[in-house]
């Protein structure tokens, strides 16, 4: 670190504060250090490390492809289409499609980190109430410990059920509670889960997108359907407070802001009112938003 460090004329760059970030994390996390020692590493992150505003230009240009109205088709559909194509076939091949379906279509409706996905068990973590799945992970078991609960769709649902019945089970050996099993009565290993679900989306939509990024997406289509919407972001993605949610995705719907201001000023164009009631049907009302504050009351 003092040789970067020096070579930058003693100056911090985004590179050193993220060589300092993994070290601190093979410290703590891997060798288990004492806090005298995390505390040493803390101090120093908090004068190497960059903030980053946003997200970063990798993310930012993965979330372009969803720009296109037909990438988006394509991808939403892409887990039914797994499914389809694994009943096509037999073996392990068709057994590995469904299992990437299910973890995908998880992603798609339960935007959660990939340890928690890889960890999920459906003695403790699954529920099926009126043919709904339920996905509850507690807190504990949360990098954030902010408890997650999902509510499923009834058709995801029952694809989540089918595979359970039909394809889990090809995979065990031996009993085992995780949803995608692995050896030895462990969860599959996380790597192998990650590259599973990337390769597979791939090779079927020409899509180039890992397991984290499936929460990117899942904001800025919230985001592009209801602009302004940072309270709902949140819940979904389980942030603890609302700047992590702005601090990421803030500006992220400037495009769908767009389209709404020009409709704005074709309907006045035509006579309409200036100010609409809000859909009370949507599933939340941000609080943050002003143009939501006159009809709270």
């Amino acid at each position: 670190m003092k040789w970067f460090w020096k070579r930058n004329e003693e100056k911090t760059s985004k590179h050193i504060g993220e060589i300092a970030w993994t070290l601190r994390c093979i410290a703590v996390k891997h060798l288990k250090c004492d806090e005298e020692t995390a505390k040493l590493y803390r101090d120093a992150i908090e004068k190497l490390r960059v903030p980053q505003n946003g997200l970063s230009e990798k993310n930012t240009a993965v979330l372009r492809q969803f720009d296109d109205p037909r990438l988006v088709v394509r991808f939403l559909n892409y887990p039914d289409n797994l499914f389809d194509a694994a009943k096509k076939l037999n073996g392990q091949k068709a057994h590995l499609l469904a299992q990437a379906a299910t973890a995908t279509l998880i992603l798609t409706f339960a935007p959660m980190r990939i340890k928690n996905l890889a960890e999920l068990r459906i003695d403790q973590n699954l529920n099926w109430v009126s043919d709904r799945l339920h996905i509850h992970v507690p807190a504990g078991q949360v990098k954030n410990n902010e408890t997650l609960h999902f509510i499923f769709p009834a058709g995801a649902s029952e694809r989540v059920r089918n595979y359970i019945d039909r394809d889990r089970s090809l995979f065990l050996p031996n009993a085992n509670p995780f949803l995608f099993p692995g050896r030895n009565g462990h969860h599959k290993d996380i790597s192998a889960l990650r590259n599973q679900i990337t390769r597979t989306l791939f090779d079927h939509t020409g899509i180039r997108l890992t397991p984290h990024q499936f929460r990117h997406v899942a904001a800025k289509l919230l985001l592009d359907a209801r602009p302004g919407h940072y309270e709902v972001v949140r819940k979904l993605l389980g942030h603890k407070n609302l700047t992590t949610t702005y601090a990421h995705y803030a500006g992220a719907e400037t495009q769908a802001a767009i389209a709404l201001y020009d409709q704005v000023i074709l309907d006045r164009k035509r006579g309409a009112p200036g100010r609409v009631a809000p859909d009370d049907n949507g599933p939340f009302l941000d609080p943050f938003n002003p143009f939501l504050k006159e009809f709270r009351q």
